[in-house]
């Protein structure tokens, strides 16, 4: 279900940051609210399909001040959950951000930022509900506002929890410093070099964790052993091949420090934009990772991910969008008996979007998911269908 509930509660963000340029001038403060009816057909995300209808409400506001060489944003929104069968998900889900730049002299700036993201794990991940909240808080100070070279250094804490109390020995605390220099070129292309240092803590130290596969006995170790030190040496580079495509790369290097989370591991993230015509446009790209064990529930040792998207304004009332999606999860354990691959297929087949006005907007999503998996309760298959209404005012 995350592609739709996901991909709508982004939907009202953009509409609340965008009524700006929509309706062609500038307000200090915006606000919108949306209605959403979603079915699904796998609701469990198991093999015993059964199906669940949600309304997700949402409300938000937004305040975007410019003074001087100042900027202020700040945003905030509300949504909740109700389901027709399984009221016991039911929810309300906050999130926030705040965010301040400013330039000093000629070539001086700083940003503070703090982000405050809440969202329902993924059935697959959890049987039971369970909220994750995450906050953000940054700190950068930067050099270089000619648009050429720049340097940056930065501050910044990052704290993860759970509602759920049988998932609270993953919550964790990770305080970060960074540096990087960069360089944009006269065609605007940039490149990136970064050095980032982290210690990730796990709070509550003393508690066990289980990992019950349900095909072999359980894994049990405490959550301190989770904790681990990191360095990461980063590329990142976007380059304007035309006045119309764009290509993103990321590749990093990531060493950790730990009892369990120990050793090398590696990041690629590849990213390309293409305007065809001022009406379509082409999106693609793949990412690979290796998250640490203890930052997501089920823990896969490597993710590799690919995403196509088309989207096409039919009128200058109507847009068509297509987005498809495929995540493949590798697993390892010690004794090789659960050492597996999942895939996860995430299609969109058609978004058609309706907004006779800026303030107006009606949106159809339809979605098919599958996930491929030896092992049988974790292999799914789903039909999703959702109808928003969204106003801007």
């Amino acid at each position: 279900m995350r592609n739709i509930l996901g991909g709508s509660i982004c939907v009202l963000a953009v509409c609340i940051v965008s009524e700006e340029s929509a309706a062609g001038e500038e307000k200090l403060v915006n606000a919108g609210v949306s209605i959403q009816q979603i079915y699904d057909s796998n609701f469990s995300q198991n093999q015993i399909e059964d199906e669940e209808q949600i309304t997700l409400s949402s409300v938000g506001a937004s305040v975007n001040k410019k003074f001087s060489r100042q900027q202020l944003v700040a945003r905030g929104r509300l949504s909740n959950y109700q389901h027709n069968t399984y009221t016991d998900f039911d929810a309300t889900v906050r999130d926030a951000q705040f965010n301040w730049k400013g330039k000093w002299f000629s070539q001086f700036n700083t940003e503070l930022d703090a982000v405050r993201d809440e969202r329902l794990a993924e059935r697959i991940e959890s049987f039971e509900k369970d909220i994750v909240k995450r906050d953000d808080a940054k700190v950068k100070l930067g050099y270089g506002n000619d648009g050429r070279l720049s340097f940056h250094v930065a501050a910044q804490q990052v704290k993860q929890g759970h509602s759920n109390y049988l998932r609270e020995p993953m919550d964790y605390k990770e305080d970060i410093a960074f540096a990087d220099a960069g360089y944009k070129t006269a065609s605007e292309s940039t490149v990136v070099l970064r050095f980032t240092s982290g210690d990730r803590i796990y709070i509550n130290e003393d508690s066990e964790i289980s990992r019950n596969t349900g095909a072999t006995e359980d894994i049990t170790y405490l959550a301190s052993d989770l904790d681990f030190k990191y360095r990461q040496y980063e590329l990142e580079s976007v380059w304007a091949l035309s006045p119309k495509t764009d290509l993103s790369i990321t590749v990093a290097h990531l060493d950790r420090e730990g009892l369990i989370n120990d050793g090398a591991s590696q990041l690629a993230t590849l990213g390309v934009k293409w305007e065809i015509t001022p009406k379509f446009n082409l999106q693609g790209g793949y990412s690979y990772r290796q998250p640490a064990v203890g930052e997501t529930v089920d823990t896969p040792t490597n993710v590799q991910a690919y995403f196509v998207s088309a989207l096409w304004q039919l009128s200058s009332k109507i847009s068509l969008n297509s987005i498809a999606n495929v995540r493949e999860q590798e697993y390892e354990d010690d004794n090789g008996e659960l050492t597996r691959t999942e895939t996860l297929y995430n299609i969109s087949p058609l978004v058609i979007t309706y907004a006779p006005t800026y303030a107006l907007s009606i949106v159809l999503e339809t979605g098919w998911r599958e996930n491929k998996s030896p092992i049988s309760y974790r292999e799914y298959s789903a039909f999703q269908a959702a109808l928003s209404l969204k106003l801007i005012y």
